[in-house]
């Protein structure tokens, strides 16, 4: 019986520093921009916009790249990815950074306006 209770304690403990661990379970924060960088074709590039719709607002398509506006950490948004490419059958380097301050070139209007929008 101690031993149990102790198991259990010890279960507690590691949730409870998970769910601390900056913001592992995805706990809703204000909504950030967060910029996700992938080498995927088409197929895959596909995969990871329909994983992004499960917790994002809106994101910005760009080629080899989205930029996502989540209440979510990088850390989790990379694992949910992570777990959808591995769903598809897919790999690949992929990076989760958040944006604070961004500068572009070639954009078209919409997508323009869309980051200004995000980061005022």
């Amino acid at each position: 019986m101690v031993l149990l209770l102790a198991r259990w304690s010890l279960l507690a403990q590691v949730v409870h520093d998970l769910y601390n661990d900056e913001n592992l379970l995805g706990e809703v924060r204000d909504m950030s921009l967060l910029l996700v960088v992938h080498d995927q074709p088409a197929e895959g590039a596909q995969a990871l916009e329909d994983a992004v719709w499960q917790l994002a607002e809106s994101h910005l398509t760009l080629p080899g790249a989205l930029i996502v506006e989540s209440g979510v950490s990088p850390r989790y948004l990379q694992e949910h990815l992570s777990g959808a490419m591995r769903r598809a059958g897919i790999a690949g380097p992929l990076l989760v950074t958040p944006v604070a301050e961004a500068s572009w070139q070639g954009l078209s209007p919409e997508a323009e306006e869309w980051m200004r929008a995000r980061l005022a």
